[in-house]
């Protein structure tokens, strides 16, 4: 700052009730700061009836436990915030400790685009204190504190960007952040908040936890948080459609669960960014969205609603790893469901449901993934399922002919995920010759233990490139929620013989939407030497784990699962030519592209020489008949009865391509003579026209108006296009 806290000093707080409300709050006071009889410091010091008034400084407010400050305000140490900001809002002019004028702070390295400059907050506010606080302040971490009462002290704080006050016993409702217009997380969960959600509009709220609270009415006001990424809303009272969500495009989570929401959901395959949908304890209905591919969509619950039908639902989310659609009633047959189901889908469960059918044997088996499956409870479900028991980690399947019970022990099964889980396996890949992965140069064959690569000699490094796998989603079992995980990847290569240092990816949040993320893993090649009869001269030896690493406090539950793949390259050093060197190549290619602009620069001359010529004879042409014009107009005005007092009107005819025609075929070229000319003097004789010239296959006609020379060439035109042409003519006429 270019004017520091530093020059401020204790001057009279007067009448500053709501940011030592703020303060309070914040600090978790008993009992409010009390005030003299003239409001002075001096007056609170010396006061007998009343403690006296405490003193707030910057230090004081940013080391509160869960207060996130600016590092500019944080720095300032020392510096009194009630006293000489009260004293400016009475206009009290403040002076330091020598007499001379107190200037302001100011704060115009703010971010651009977001928040006004400190300096002009201050001008336009009434109250600098919570002016100061509302800048210093960004972030409140106070969940879990035993808070009570409503929130209306922390509304001043306009420039919060990071707001959580989750698990306390709060009250109050969506309008006190309503002026928080720069938060973009806000967490009021487990409280008791209530209202409906009308007004709270924020364009860049980003994360919206409301779970277990008490508000009511629809969904609308939601719409109005464009930029909304995350929202929770489970176990509220909340009422009506979704309706509403379908113009979020950036959603990627929503839970809803444990309201009483109605109709269907046809909203979510709207959301191209949908990753999970929650939704169950509802009253939500009717068939599930078939319209729009969901190819983002990871996890789906919808259990304990009234849907009917699952229909094709399955075919547009080939993504799908957990599906919750337990206590419905649904009705389709369970064999068509678990054929059309994602070959991603890793858990199932449709309890408490009427699917019908004959359950075929094998038909999970093309579910490669799958580990939870639970069919139960469905009383018209016959037949035996015969499961390959390799991959499932529990299986419950009751049918009318079958009890099928399997469960295999939790932390065993995810010790294996931690190196074989497919969800981590690279599915995408190939080789480039190109750092940014643009261009494939050789395809991976992963069917062969060891792939032939021919590489020209003066190729050095060649890149593995992949697509960085989706991972998988897991569960809390105790809130329903996924649990996030970052992913990320190590290689280690050995190139004909030499040891590269590992390479590892960055981490990268697996829980949020990846799209076509490529990584490049660098494989030198320039060491590589086929002729040589060491074994490993002409190897290249990788080995890949991409892995996810997970929150949350699971007791005996693995944080990571991951995949590990091994590739080996034969590298066929091919000898380079001359042609087929860069280096060597490079004089050629300016050999040829100066031969090109040469070409080039000749075609223009040549073709404006040609453009002029033709332009010439035009310009010779218009001049003979116009010459030819004049001269048969002077000799037939002797024996005609032009008339020269008023304006007339010439016309020159000419048959398009008649040289090409007449060259073609002269016997067919007669022919339209003929026609052509017999026209032309039949409507000349109908309009008073007078012939004046007749050159070729042209005509120069004198017409005593424009209006009817112009009547003359529409009649001649149609007249024409109306003649019966015999079939050679009209050949003859497409091919000229």
């Amino acid at each position: 700052e270019s004017a520091r806290l530093s020059d401020l000093v204790v001057l009279n707080c007067t009448r500053n009730v709501q940011a030592y409300s703020l303060f309070d709050f914040l600090s978790g006071s008993e009992e409010p700061p009390s005030f003299g009889a003239n409001g002075s410091a001096e007056a609170n010091a010396n006061a007998t009836s009343s403690p006296t008034v405490n003193v707030w400084s910057l230090a004081d407010l940013c080391s509160l436990r869960g207060v996130l400050c600016r590092e500019v305000c944080r720095s300032q140490h020392d510096q009194n915030l009630l006293d000489p900001l009260c004293a400016i809002a009475n206009d009290t002019a403040p002076t330091d400790a020598a007499g001379g004028a107190i200037v302001l702070p100011s704060a115009d390295d703010t971010d651009p685009g977001t928040e006004e400059s400190l300096s002009r907050m201050l001008e336009k506010s009434s109250n600098e204190a919570m002016t100061l606080a509302s800048y210093c302040v960004t972030g409140l971490q106070l969940d879990n504190r035993g808070l009570q009462g409503d929130l209306a002290s922390l509304s001043g704080l306009r420039g919060l960007r990071f707001l959580n006050v989750s698990a306390n016993e709060l009250t109050g409702n969506v309008a006190d952040f309503a002026e928080m217009k720069n938060l973009e997380i806000l967490d009021v969960s487990h409280n008791f908040l209530g209202g409906n959600l009308d007004g709270f509009a924020n364009e860049n709220l980003k994360e919206f936890h409301a779970a277990d609270n008490f508000f009511i009415g629809n969904l609308d006001g939601l719409a109005n948080l464009t930029s909304l990424v995350y929202v929770d809303m489970t176990s509220n009272g909340l009422e009506g459609g979704i309706e509403s969500l379908a113009t979020l495009n950036t959603l990627q989570y929503i839970y809803m669960n444990s309201n009483n929401l109605v109709g269907n959901i046809d909203a979510i395959q709207e959301l191209d960014s949908l990753l999970v949908f929650s939704a169950g304890n509802n009253s939500l209905s009717g068939m599930l969205p078939f319209s729009n591919e969901m190819e983002n969509l990871v996890v789906l619950i919808l259990n304990n609603n009234k849907f009917a039908e699952v229909g094709k639902a399955f075919e547009k989310m080939p993504n799908l790893q957990f599906a919750d659609l337990s206590g419905n009633a649904f009705t389709d047959n369970v064999n068509r469901v678990l054929s059309t189901a994602s070959p991603w889908l890793g858990a199932l469960d449709l309890r408490n449901n009427d699917f019908s059918g004959v359950i075929e044997t094998d038909i999970v088996d093309e579910v490669k993934n799958l580990e939870f499956l639970f069919i139960s409870d469905n009383p018209q479900l016959k037949g035996r399922l015969i499961p390959d028991l390799v991959n499932f980690e529990q299986i419950q399947v009751t049918t009318v002919d079958q009890f099928l019970y399997y469960v295999v022990d939790p932390n065993v099964f995810a010790s294996i995920e931690t190196v074989s889980s497919n969800y981590f396996k690279i599915q995408n890949d190939f080789l480039s010759d190109d750092y940014e992965c643009k261009d494939v140069t050789y395809e991976v064959d992963r069917g062969v233990s060891m792939q032939t690569i021919q590489v020209p000699e003066y190729t050095k490094q060649l890149y593995y490139c992949f697509t960085m796998p989706r991972g998988k989603f897991l569960i809390d079992p105790d809130t329903g929620n996924i649990v996030p995980f970052n992913i990320s990847y190590f290689a280690n290569v050995d190139s004909c013989g030499i040891i590269a240092d590992q390479q590892a990816g960055d981490q990268q949040e697996g829980h949020k939407l990846l799209k076509d993320f490529i990584v490049p893993i660098a494989l030198p090649t320039g060491t590589c030497d086929d002729k040589n009869d060491n074994f490993i001269s002409d190897r290249v030896s990788m080995t890949v784990y991409v892995f996810g690493e997970y929150g949350g406090n699971r007791p005996g539950a693995s944080k990571r699962r991951g995949y590990i793949q091994n590739f080996n390259f034969e590298i066929d050093v091919q000898s380079a030519s001359v042609l087929s060197d860069p280096n060597t190549l490079l004089p050629y290619i300016i050999m040829i592209v100066l031969i090109v602009v040469l070409a080039l620069v000749l075609s223009v001359i040549v073709g404006v020489t040609v453009s002029m010529y033709i332009a010439f004879q035009k310009q010779a042409k218009y001049r003979k008949m116009k010459k030819t014009a004049e001269s048969a107009f002077v000799k037939t005005r002797k024996h005609s009865n032009i008339k020269t007092d008023n304006d007339s009107c010439i016309v020159f005819t000419d048959i398009q391509s008649s040289t090409v025609l007449r060259d073609s075929s002269s016997q067919l070229y007669n022919e339209i003579i003929l026609v052509h000319d017999g026209l032309i003097r039949k409507l000349l004789a109908r309009l008073g026209g007078i012939e004046l010239a007749t050159e070729g296959d042209g005509f120069v006609l004198w017409f005593e108006s424009v209006p009817y020379a112009t009547v003359f060439c529409m009649e001649l035109q149609h007249e024409l296009m109306e003649v019966s042409w015999s079939p050679k003519v009209v050949k003859l006429c497409n091919s000229a």
